[in-house]
């Protein structure tokens, strides 16, 4: 049985001295250790029976007590043996008397001892050892060591280790601190601490792009809690301790503030960064609580689950670094894929230009080879037709007949190639004559249909066909060539793709305005490709190997446009078509 009385007094030096009396009631020798946790760096000492000199003392100076916030390392004595039905009487001298309820004491057994030792040092070891690894992946990691974030939160987390190992008793022998640098030392870390946390919240929330106004806040706490710490250093004042304490709370609401809008706005990885910070708030609302002298005893279990939140706490803000840098980096190759793609887009655009002004340069050149052949061969023509005017009126004599039925087609061929050695020369190519109405002389169409009956109809009738031609008193306004070129091709086609009946040729009036017709009674058009028969080298649904090159339509449209005239087709397969040029004005009689 352990009997343990206490009695406190004041010496004439004005220090404070309680004693202990503990008496071994037992069979067996007993070893004991005391051990204490120092809430404010006391001076004391331990006296076994009338020995002068302490087994068991402080190394650390008297300071004012402010709070029961623990600020040192736990203490303890060596052992101290007591035989069977001994009595010792241990004391203890402050230099500055807390009071009994904020200065906890405790006699605990060699074996109770060895069991706080050993869990107090596996957890230690686990946290110490989980600290260097995290610092090392945090700090020194070459995959995120692109992200301030992570630097950040390494260098929060070796302060927070540094902190731990100070508060636990390790730097100070590893160090050599001398003790009245201990309490110095917590100030200094527990302000590295803080910066170092709000510089990682505030690089992870990129605060100085989306909040400048809570990182203008944020730089203001540094610059006043640095400078608060180090006139503190320099001027022990009661006031600057409490002004010291009351970052705290000013470091507790920027961390509320840091965790609410990362779940606002939805950063990545910003849950975890709330987890963190809870967890990180949970563990110094538990270490204050247990400070508390009535939780005195629960100080090492509250010391290893706060060890453990913290660990925790390392953990889940790693998370949400690493889901940050992930999360930006998918949104980057998203991005980038993006881009790609534009850019592949903006290729095959540029290649398909390419194409295209290759194309054009070729059919350019093709253009200019087919004008420069067609100018040769027209001029060459010239002297032919010559020489046929004067065979002509040579024959006048002999065959009036024939040679009135010639005139005419010699007339006009003599007519297009003229007109063709125009529109080939170099200075007229993009000369295109939309007013040739208003240029055009008065035409009597029965002249157009009469010429068309002398040119095609021997033609007609080789092929067994009747070419008719209506009779007009109407006349119009256009260049003749034009007229004869296009009442010519229709002729022309219609004959080529008859092959029994006949085709008609006439003209009537359409309301103000004029349309010759020309009626066959051939195989044809089928309507999907009525609209692109008068394309170049169309030829509808006639066989590959018949006759004609597909131009003839495609020069007659050519003509309509030139003359702002219009140009329909209505066809049946199997019965025939008709083709009608309307937009003609008529005027008064041409002679």
């Amino acid at each position: 049985m352990i009997v343990l009385n206490s009695n406190t007094g004041e010496v004439p030096d004005a220090s404070f001295v309680t004693g202990f009396t503990v008496r071994n009631d037992t069979s067996e020798s007993l070893h004991w250790r005391f051990r204490t946790e120092v809430l404010e760096p006391l001076r004391f000492a331990f006296h076994k029976g009338e020995h002068t000199d302490p087994f068991f003392a402080s190394p650390f100076r008297a300071r004012p007590q402010l709070s029961h916030a623990s600020q040192g390392p736990a203490i303890r004595s060596d052992l101290v043996a007591m035989e069977p039905g001994e009595s010792i009487l241990v004391t203890a001298q402050f230099e500055r008397w807390p009071g009994p309820e904020l200065f906890p004491i405790s006699l605990v057994s060699e074996y109770r001892s060895d069991q706080i030792d050993w869990r107090n040092n596996m957890a230690h070891g686990i946290y110490f050892g989980a600290m260097l690894v995290f610092i090392t992946l945090f700090v020194l990691s070459a995959n995120i060591i692109a992200s301030p974030a992570s630097i950040w939160f390494g260098l929060y987390l070796a302060a927070m280790t540094a902190l731990n190992a100070h508060s636990h008793g390790y730097l100070l022998t590893l160090l050599h601190i001398p003790p009245e640098g201990f309490y110095y030392m917590i100030r200094g870390l527990q302000a590295a601490l803080m910066v170092t946390y709000l510089a990682f919240a505030m690089s992870f929330l990129k605060a100085w792009e989306r909040y400048p106004s809570l990182w203008r806040v944020v730089c203001c706490f540094f610059i006043a809690m640095l400078v608060t710490a180090a006139l503190e250093i320099t001027n022990e004042s009661a006031m600057l301790r409490r002004v010291t304490d009351a970052f705290a709370l000013g470091f507790l609401l920027i961390g509320i503030c840091s965790a609410y809008l990362a779940l606002r706005d939805d950063h990545y990885g910003g849950r975890f960064f709330a987890a963190g910070f809870g967890l990180l708030l949970i563990a110094g609302v538990i270490n204050y609580i247990a400070s508390i002298p009535a939780f005195a005893e629960w100080n090492d279990l509250v010391d290893r689950v706060t060890l453990t939140l913290q660990s925790c706490d390392a953990l889940v803000f790693g998370g949400a670094i690493f889901y940050q840098i992930y999360g930006l980096k998918r949104q980057r190759d998203a991005a980038l894929n993006e881009t790609l793609v534009e850019v592949r887009e903006k290729l095959a655009l540029s290649q398909k230009l390419r194409r295209s002004e290759t194309n054009l340069q070729r059919a350019r050149s093709l253009a200019e080879r087919h004008r420069s052949t067609l100018a040769s061969t027209s001029h060459d023509l010239r002297q032919p037709i010559a020489s046929l005017r004067v065979s002509l009126e040579q024959a006048r004599d002999s065959s009036p007949a024939l040679a009135a039925d010639l005139s005419s087609g010699i007339e006009f061929l003599d007519s297009v190639l003229g007109q063709t050695l125009e529109i080939t020369r170099p200075e007229t190519e993009d000369q295109l004559p939309s007013d040739r109405i208003e240029d055009g002389e008065p035409v009597a169409l029965q002249m157009v249909l009469e010429n068309v009956q002398r040119m095609f109809a021997a033609e007609a009738q080789k092929k067994g066909l009747e070419l008719k031609v209506v009779p007009s008193t109407l006349s119009v306004r256009v260049p003749i060539i034009d007229l004869i070129r296009i009442v010519s091709n229709l002729t022309a086609n219609a004959i080529r793709y008859t092959e029994r009946g006949g085709v008609l040729v006439g003209a009537r009036r359409r309301g103000d305005t004029v349309a010759i017709e020309v009626w066959d009674t051939g195989r044809g058009i089928a309507a999907d490709k009525q609209d692109s028969v008068m394309m170049p080298y169309e030829r509808g649904d006639a066989p590959a190997s018949s006759a004609g090159e597909g131009l003839g339509l495609s020069i007659v449209q050519r003509l309509v446009k030139q003359n702002g005239l219009s140009a329909t087709v209505r066809s049946k397969p199997g019965k025939g078509s008709v083709f009608k040029i309307g937009g003609l004005r008529p005027v008064s009689r041409a002679p």
